[in-house]
């Protein structure tokens, strides 16, 4: 069997390095406040979407060091086989453990944020979701009618303005239903 060349690029380690740091986290601190936070409407439900996000990476980062820890353990057997099949599944699972590495300092990092977040709120009780609900509801459900209405006024989609908005890149003057939306978009 001949040796595949390799692109004379790719044996450059260092870029291959910076493209992995560099793609994490899987969503940027942007995304994180303008699309996740900041989509609800009020900080009592912005602080509860927080607590969900840290809920959901935490069980993920335990979860994936249960799986690095069978790794570990799949790798020490195998290597402790003569068997050659059995050295090239120990390079498999380095090459599994090692991108699983990668994916969790991404989480960890994710993770830090979404705590620096929450660090910015008041520690909201589930009393003080619920009260806040009827607040929260209207104004999301204004939001979404002034947006279907310029949506059809401008012929620009729903989710295009949604996103613009999150993004602030929208400027509404005071979203209410009642009113003219005023719209700019930079």
């Amino acid at each position: 069997m001949t040796e595949l060349e390799r692109p004379s690029k790719l044996s450059d380690l260092a870029i291959v390095e910076k493209a992995i740091t560099f793609t994490m986290p899987s969503r940027t601190r942007f995304q994180v406040k303008n699309f996740v936070v900041d989509q609800h409407d009020t900080p009592e439900m912005q602080f509860k979407q927080i607590m969900l996000e840290i809920q959901d990476l935490t069980h993920k980062i335990r979860y994936n060091e249960i799986t690095l820890e069978k790794m570990e353990l799949q790798i020490r057997r195998l290597r402790e086989s003569s068997n050659e099949m059995d050295a090239i599944k120990v390079k498999h699972k380095l090459l599994a453990k090692e991108r699983l590495e990668i994916l969790m300092t991404a989480t960890y990092q994710e993770l830090d944020y979404f705590i620096e977040l929450a660090s910015q709120y008041p520690e909201y009780t589930a009393q003080d979701i619920e009260a806040g609900q009827e607040k929260y509801w209207n104004a999301r459900l204004s939001r979404q009618a002034e947006i279907d209405r310029l949506s059809s006024q401008s012929g620009v989609g729903v989710g295009n303005l949604q996103s613009l908005l999150q993004a602030k890149m929208l400027t509404t003057n005071g979203i209410n239903a009642t009113k003219e939306l005023e719209y700019e978009i930079r």
